[in-house]
């Protein structure tokens, strides 16, 4: 079962997929996130409020990224892990 990560809005997200390098695509009320050299894909809902914490637990599985990554990724000058870096 993917982790259980609650207040994490979609802004958030997006902004933190632009800076693992996913390029993005958009189809009605999703984004599609794609890593080409990784070959990582994941879609985030644009819905108002917080991402589901179970879809945002599925998202980190879908990207390969941990809770602590994820949380030392989202801080404003936080480190981003060498195997997405380009």
């Amino acid at each position: 079962m993917p982790p259980y990560i609650p207040g994490v809005n979609a802004r958030e997200v997006i902004r933190l997929l632009r800076r693992l390098n996913f390029s993005e695509s958009e189809g009605g009320n999703h984004t599609v996130f794609r890593h080409q050299r990784l070959g990582l894909a994941t879609f985030v809902p644009r819905h108002r409020g917080d991402v589901d914490p179970v879809t945002m637990g599925s998202i980190l599985v879908q990207i390969g990224l941990t809770r602590a990554e994820f949380d030392e990724a989202r801080r404003r000058r936080g480190r981003i892990p060498e195997r997405f870096q380009e």
